[in-house]
């Protein structure tokens, strides 16, 4: 009999937010981070500087894999020139979290992906 340990399988970063759509229809949760520039002053707006969508628990070949999409200031401002790119940002985040809505569960908050740190130490030799 052979012993089964669990494998890490890192999340596939895509390219293009079509291609995101794509699998985000078969994911069991889509979770929604965004990351805001910071700002030493306390009553500064918070300025939207990324945003990364993953879609998790997308079965590929009976096994659960994890999609990222990440939208910066290069890819807003190419959909939205007229704006300054923090703005750009809001706007396409807002565009991406209607379209996912549409999909199924959306939620805000962050996803770990990285591999444990006990697990990297148990690897090393």
């Amino acid at each position: 009999m052979t012993e089964s340990s669990p494998v890490y399988v890192p999340p596939v970063q895509l390219e293009s937010f079509t291609e995101f759509k794509k699998v985000a229809r078969d994911a069991a949760v889509v979770v929604f981070s965004p990351e805001y520039l910071s700002s030493p002053f306390l009553d500064d707006d918070r300025r939207l500087r990324r945003l990364t969508v993953a879609a998790i628990g997308v079965d590929r070949r009976n096994i659960p894999l994890t999609f990222k999409f990440t939208v910066d200031h290069e890819q807003a401002l190419q959909r939205h020139s007229g704006l300054d790119p923090s703005s750009a940002v809001s706007r396409m985040a807002a565009e991406i979290r209607e379209e996912l809505e549409y999909y199924g569960n959306v939620v805000q908050g962050s996803v770990e992906s990285e591999r444990p740190l006990g697990e990297l130490l148990e690897a090393r030799p």
